[in-house]
């Protein structure tokens, strides 16, 4: 009859008076050490074997095990480099041995203490530990693969299944499994830097491409001939995450670096800020479309501020005076329109810093209150 190996792990539950069902560590001489080398674990109180009993020394009554330097002793080894791979099988009930090369036999006289490490584990139920974790490794893998590389949904399964490995690698080593480990180890580095990297180039990239001019819409065009008499014509410019309403003063070729740099700011904002700390209660929350508006009208108020009203359908209101005092404006439309950033510029604005700037808030806004209306700590938007 063949055994699942959580079937195996729950057939050997310890109780109080049984050896069954717990991990030992064996302090050996120091010859019995050099012997054995390869196969001692480093543990808080040093050096040892990580063993079960198949049939080693007995306790007295306080607990103690008495070890006779004239017999020799078998224990149940684990397969380093193979969690999954067990020394024995059950048969009747029984232990049997599956694998000689995992059955020790070693002399009492090499042996100078036993030590209870893990006292409710087998290496069964180690081992079923060790497959639960691969499964839920690999599911996050499959979910990570499913979706476009370098996505929202494929950044957040990448993170959290490299979250598991890490943790399966330090499980690993602290269980004894340290070759199973460095092995692991590998798989680790290249998830976080290969392919990680891969996906981040591809989602820049994908944001990059992105861009491009779009048609201005007739109601632009009007607002313009009504607030200017059609002696100032704007352009419109978008990427995957902005867009940039833009007069005649400026050139294509400065917004479209300029929406690069948008999209470059945001992507390091993630990288920094967002993708090293995503969590099933820490996701990321800014969109995946356009999200902010940046319109770069004339210098002049009198020619720039109608179009706040003409073009966006919004009101100064009792704040008219800061429309001519000021510069820019940032307008939170709700979560369905983008934010929006008015400002009156001239060739000479800088309209790269305006957009850092501005960045610097509204990611913080976005990611850490969900543009919720204003960040609960004023000195965030600044950091």
């Amino acid at each position: 009859m063949r055994w699942s190996l959580a079937t195996l792990a729950a057939l050997l539950v310890f109780s109080p008076n049984s050896l069954w069902g717990q991990v030992y560590g064996l302090e050996l001489v120091e010859k019995a050490e050099s012997k054995y080398r390869k196969l001692l674990v480093e543990a808080p109180d040093g050096n040892m074997l990580f063993v079960e009993m198949k049939d080693g020394p007995l306790r007295n009554q306080s607990g103690v095990f008495q070890i006779n330097a004239r017999v020799r002793y078998e224990f149940w080894l684990a397969d380093q480099k193979r969690p999954e791979r067990l020394a024995y099988r059950l048969k009747k009930g029984e232990r049997v041995v599956s694998s000689r090369k995992l059955v020790l036999a070693l002399s009492g006289a090499d042996i100078t203490g036993i030590k209870t490490l893990m006292p409710a584990e087998s290496f069964a139920s180690l081992a079923t530990e060790y497959q639960r974790r691969l499964d839920h490794i690999e599911a996050l893998k499959q979910a990570r693969d499913a979706a476009e590389q370098g996505s929202k949904a494929w950044v957040e399964a990448h993170v959290f299944q490299l979250r598991k490995l890490a943790g399966l690698e330090r499980w690993l080593r602290s269980c004894g499994y340290r070759p199973a480990a460095d092995k692991l180890s590998k798989q680790v580095v290249k998830e976080s830097k290969i392919v990680a990297e891969d996906a981040f180039e591809a989602r820049l990239k994908r944001a990059l491409a992105s861009i491009e001019k779009v048609d201005t819409p007739v109601d632009l065009i009007d607002a313009s001939s009504i607030a200017t008499d059609g002696k100032i014509t704007f352009k419109i410019m978008e990427s995957q995450h902005f867009r940039i309403v833009y007069w005649h003063t400026h050139s294509s070729r400065r917004i479209q670096d300029a929406l690069k740099l948008a999209e470059i700011a945001l992507e390091s904002f993630r990288n920094d800020h967002v993708d090293p700390y995503l969590a099933e209660d820490f996701v990321d929350l800014i969109p995946e479309n356009i999200f902010e508006e940046f319109f770069f009208g004339p210098d002049d108020s009198t020619l720039c501020n109608p179009f706040f009203g003409a073009y966006y359908g919004l009101s100064w209101g009792d704040r008219r005076q800061e429309g001519v005092d000021i510069k820019g404006r940032t307008v939170f439309r709700g979560l369905t329109l983008p934010q929006l950033e008015f400002w009156r510029t001239d060739r000479k604005s800088s309209l790269e810093g305006i957009i850092i700037h501005r960045l610097g808030h509204s990611l913080a806004d976005w990611h850490y209150d969900s543009m919720g209306g204003a960040i609960s700590h004023d000195w965030l938007g600044e950091a």
